[in-house]
């Protein structure tokens, strides 16, 4: 089956929504940032250093300075957090946030954010 071009402008039968207009214009001008952190949230601990991806952000090896950074960033805000007590679900958003300004600070764009908070149970030796 052949097909044209399809475009998509946010109105009429089939509207996709505001909200994936917006999503889809995020990740089309500045990409897609990950964070993938492993925590124990019964000792509030870290396990390890964060994961970071990026999509159509900055390319991981030719930034390995501030990816370096990020991760550092990543691992102190989780650490004061998780001490903080604060819920799984605020912590996500202030990491969006964090992450969102930090990265605006550090190289003027805003990626879409995606932290992944892993709980993980730490085993007993």
């Amino acid at each position: 089956v052949q097909s044209g071009s399809i475009l998509v402008d946010g109105s009429g039968i089939g509207d996709i929504g505001n909200v994936v207009i917006r999503d889809r214009k995020i990740l089309a001008n500045d990409g897609l940032l990950a964070v993938i952190v492993n925590v124990d949230l019964s000792s509030k601990e870290v396990l390890k250093k964060p994961t970071i991806i990026s999509r159509g952000f900055i390319y991981l090896k030719d930034s390995v300075d501030f990816v370096n950074e990020l991760e550092t960033e990543t691992l102190t805000f989780m650490n004061q957090a998780l001490q903080a007590k604060k819920n799984i679900v605020q912590i996500k958003n202030d990491l969006t946030d964090y992450l969102s300004n930090y990265v605006y600070d550090k190289i003027q764009r805003r990626p879409m954010v995606i932290p992944i908070i892993m709980n993980v149970k730490r085993q007993s030796a």
